[in-house]
């Protein structure tokens, strides 16, 4: 508790630091503490786990229940909290009530379900938690007012600066006209490109940026093994993996939504006796919330999804995760590995790479090697020799010749064959 009176909380949060038994500040909250007590905006860069969360959240109320108590409680919303996905907004929801309960502020959501609207209008919170789309069509309906607000911030703010998120946010941030507006965008990752973009969304204010050292990295307690195959025996060494490493609750990743149907529908046909769950992005939000609540229940459960469960989702006892599809981009791989190794846990992260994977794994240890300033294991395999078939070949279609399936993991190499992945003897 000492290592947190310099920064000069209020009693309600104090007491809140003692309930959650917190002993010091993690390494990105003790550099933005300093900055966001004194209400100057921050762009902050840690890995998944690191305290961001709480980075933001303990100044931000700490303000909030300041100025409440100084000038009495002022009508709408204080701060806007603003995330990609609904399952993050509503997990950010969770840890921000934790706090409240000893501030006395008043958290809700804003999803632009009729829900949500009610509640808004029967009772507006100090805090919305939303995501940029819903956040926008509420403010342009008059449902939410934005002069009001003191604080916007921004969760995983590499995404939230990409495609039609940045557009949303421009028109939130216009809408914002309190002359002293803190802004926090706080992300894993963020690319040269990506601050540009965020310097001139932002262009009114000036952000510091401050960054743990931790940003783009996968935590220490991953394991990574890469299996090395050709691309037409994904579906059978999946099968293969599932059988013989695959113990305990998974996610397998894959790019493209529908790859997902006839991956499971062979999985079920295989393997009658396993549970299949699956999400992608045209699941709403209420079908990726049923299936969630379930995988998360199963402890041997697989749940095959995209990367809409990349990013911020925390599943308890999550073993391992299943690269079927090595993300085209590379914050993605980050993001993914992100699910596991949490809480002091052993996770393991398996990638199925192919020949045409081989860019892929150069661009994810060029990112790995140049935005990071710790140490870490690059994705390391053979070269992966050409041998999709030549026009000149198809006459030997027919012919299959016997494929040797390498497994690598970061600090040995073990050999293995199809079918079933049986061990060799690892060479000395």
């Amino acid at each position: 508790m000492k290592n947190f009176e310099r920064f000069n909380f209020g009693q309600s949060i104090n007491d809140f630091i003692s309930e959650k038994g917190l002993v010091k500040p993690t390494d990105i909250q003790s550099l933005v503490f300093p900055l966001l007590m004194k209400k100057t905006s921050v762009c902050a860069l840690g890995k998944t786990g690191s305290g961001k969360t709480f980075a933001f959240a303990l100044p931000m109320l700490h303000w909030i229940k300041s100025d409440e108590l100084e000038r009495g409680r002022m009508p709408g919303p204080k701060a806007i909290v603003l995330a990609p996905t609904k399952e993050l907004a509503l997990q950010l929801i969770k840890s921000l009530k934790s706090v409240s309960h000893h501030v006395k502020l008043q958290i809700g959501s804003y999803l632009g379900d009729a829900k949500s609207k009610g509640h808004i209008k029967q009772n507006m919170p100090d805090v919305i938690v939303s995501v940029p789309g819903a956040l926008l069509r509420g403010m342009r309906d008059k449902i939410i007012p934005g002069e009001s607000v003191r604080w916007l911030i921004l969760d995983e703010g590499d995404e939230l600066l990409k495609g039609p998120f940045r557009a949303d946010i421009a028109g939130i941030f216009d809408s914002l006209t309190f002359p002293e507006l803190t802004v926090g965008l706080f992300s894993a990752s963020l690319s040269e490109a990506e601050r540009g973009k965020m310097r001139e969304l932002f262009s009114r204010i000036k952000l510091s940026e401050v960054d743990d050292g931790s940003a783009n990295t996968i935590h220490v307690k991953i394991e990574t093994y890469n299996i090395e195959m050709l691309d037409k025996e994904k579906p059978e060494l999946l099968m293969h993996f599932l059988k013989r490493q695959g113990q305990g609750k998974g996610i397998v990743f894959v790019n493209k939504k529908d790859s997902l149907a006839p991956l499971e529908t062979g999985l079920r046909e295989r393997m009658p006796s396993k549970v299949f769950y699956t999400i992608s992005g045209d699941l709403d939000y209420r079908g990726r919330k049923k299936v969630m609540q379930a995988f998360s229940k199963d402890p041997t459960g697989l749940l095959i999804a995209t990367d809409v469960v990349a990013r911020g989702m925390h599943i308890t006892d999550l073993a391992w995760i299943l690269n079927y599809d090595l993300p085209f981009e590379s914050a993605y791989y980050i993001h993914r590995c992100g699910r596991v190794g949490r809480e002091g846990t052993l996770g393991r992260v398996y990638n199925f790479i192919t020949f045409k994977d081989m860019p892929l794994i150069q661009k994810i240890n060029d990112s790995i090697a140049k935005q990071t300033a710790l140490k870490l294991d690059v994705l390391k395999t053979k070269k992966i020799k050409d041998t999709r078939e030549k026009p000149h070949q198809t006459a030997r279609a027919g012919k299959k010749a016997p494929v040797q399936v390498v497994k690598k993991k970061v600090t040995r190499t073990v050999v293995k064959r199809k079918p079933g992945f049986s061990r060799r003897k690892k060479s000395k």
